[in-house]
Order: structure tokens, then sequence, then C-alpha cells
């Protein structure tokens, strides 16, 4: 069973994995996207943690976004808990991806007010001013979220962020733009849409 992992908890030794792909890799129809799965995993000494390549690992080298196989198989018939966690490698893409930062469609763009807990009441109004100004041109849509630093990517690191908020703007495959100046990313998301 593969999964990510949304949450670690050492001190307890909890691990949240999303199975929502796999569990519902035979489901078709309309509702597939109206629910997600998770398992809760407990960490314990009997749990075996290693990477992919066979080498040890522990649970202090798992990160949220974490692409994971749980062994054995969480199905209907067998609730067992997990006896082994391998981490799995994840390309930067597909950890972006899950972020929820690419644009849906061709030709969209898909904006994200990326903040910190200082910035939070300032991510809301730069959310406000572009649903108002660039309103119907956010055709790939327009998210706020806060970093994370425990993300199996950095944003920060990647996209050399020195302060908060940062307006990312991105295409199906790629960062577009990367600013803090709200005037620019309503630029160029208008500039784009008259092109």
């Amino acid at each position: 069973m593969v999964g990510f992992v949304s949450s670690i908890d050492l001190d307890n030794r909890n691990l949240t994995v999303d199975i929502s792909e796999w569990e519902k890799r035979h489901t078709r129809g309309p509702d597939i996207n109206d629910y997600g799965v998770e398992l809760q995993v407990q960490l314990t000494p009997s749990v075996n943690i290693h990477k992919e390549n066979g080498d040890s690992a522990s649970a202090s080298d798992l990160r949220v976004g974490q692409k994971v196989e749980l062994k054995p198989a969480h199905t209907k018939s067998s609730k067992e808990p997990p006896k082994e966690i391998i981490i799995l490698t994840i390309r930067q893409e597909e950890a972006l991806e899950r972020l929820g930062l690419f644009a849906r469609g061709k030709g969209s763009i898909h904006v994200t007010i990326l903040g910190d807990e200082s910035s939070a009441p300032l991510n809301q109004k730069i959310m406000d001013q572009f649903l108002n100004e660039a309103g119907s041109g956010l055709q790939g849509g327009v998210s706020s979220m806060m970093y994370q630093p425990e993300y199996i990517v950095d944003l920060k690191k990647i996209y050399g962020i020195q302060r908060f908020p940062t307006i990312l703007l991105f295409d199906q495959e790629k960062l577009l733009l990367q600013t803090e100046d709200v005037g620019e990313a309503i630029r160029y998301i208008t500039a784009k849409n008259k092109s």
C-alpha cells in the first residue's frame, strides 16, 4: 500500500498516512475526489523503517509529504497494522503537485500566497485584492498556504524566498513568477490573459 505522510508525531510515535489514491485505485465515477482516506500508524519498536534501496532508516527520517509504502497492505479484509515502512523516492514535481501549486487547466495560472504565522492577516488581504482586481483572470485559482518547514520539499530553499508573504504563480508544470508585489502578479496575469 502506497501513501503520503500527512503528519508525524514523534513524541507519541504516531504517523498519519494519506492512502486516498491507493484506497480508491479501483473506484470510478464522479464522486472519487469527494473524500480522503488516512491511516494512523503506531511507530512501535517492531515497525521496520527503511529506504527503498534497503538502507536502514528511522522515524526521524520521515517528512510530511514523503511517499511511503506500508506492508502488509491495509485491506477491507485485513486491518493488520503495518510492520514495515519503506521510504520511497518522490520527485520534486510530485511533491509540489501534492501541495496544489500547479494550475489544473492548460493555459491557466494558479496563484499561491505563501506566508507564515506573522503574515496570516496580510495573506487574506492579498487574496481579497487578487479576487477583486484579477477576478475573471484567475482561471487557475488562487490559494493561500502557510510555509511548512517540515514538508518534504522546502519552498524557501527551492525558490530562495527571503520574506513572507510571497506570491507564486505556476502553470501546469513550472513556476512562472515569484514576487512580493501584488500589483506585479496581477499585471502578469492580466498580460498573459490578453496574449
